[in-house]
């Protein structure tokens, strides 16, 4: 996602304020001194190691077909997320208002992920461009949101100019 948003592939918006997505931040409050021995855990409790979130998913959209349940599990274990699209058809996949279903999740990065798009729908050309903050088949053992990756590989030519970032 860095790759496509900093050549200008897709039109997608990346959440970094405070360092987020940053292999180095560690959620310390910046103007106030910080033990060096509590650098490890403090970087620690931001990771997303492997937790289960709730995403609203737009069934209507070519990328849902087959689903029959608009609220989807999602697995995550990255702590880079992506702003909802302008164009409210271009994000057919954003995380519920209270998205944590198991796991954890430091507080900081729940209120960061609540409500922003897990997909973006951009546009290259004719084609489209599916950004994903997750990989939907992550080791191949989450296998609810491989038909996301499949239907974006099938369908997503058939989405329209109009739904495009």
């Amino acid at each position: 996602l860095d790759w496509v948003a900093a050549e200008e592939i897709a039109n997608i918006e990346l959440i970094t304020e405070d360092g987020n997505g940053e292999k180095g931040d560690t959620g310390a409050d910046p103007e106030s001194p910080s033990a060096y021995a509590d650098l490890t855990r403090d970087r620690g409790e931001q990771l997303i190691g492997g937790s289960i979130f709730l995403a609203n998913l737009d069934l209507s959209h070519p990328l849902g077909y087959g689903y029959n349940r608009p609220v989807l599990p999602v697995f995550r274990n990255s702590t880079r997320f992506m702003a909802r699209a302008e164009n409210p058809y271009a994000t057919p996949l954003h995380y519920t208002e209270e998205p944590l279903a198991s796991g954890y999740v430091s507080d900081e990065n729940l209120e960061k992920l609540a409500d922003t798009a897990a997909i973006v729908v951009g546009g290259q050309g004719d084609g489209r461009v599916i950004a994903m903050t997750d990989n939907p088949n992550f080791r191949a053992f989450w296998y609810g949101t491989t038909r996301l990756f499949m239907n974006a590989v099938f369908f997503g030519h058939t989405i329209d100019d109009g739904a495009v970032n």
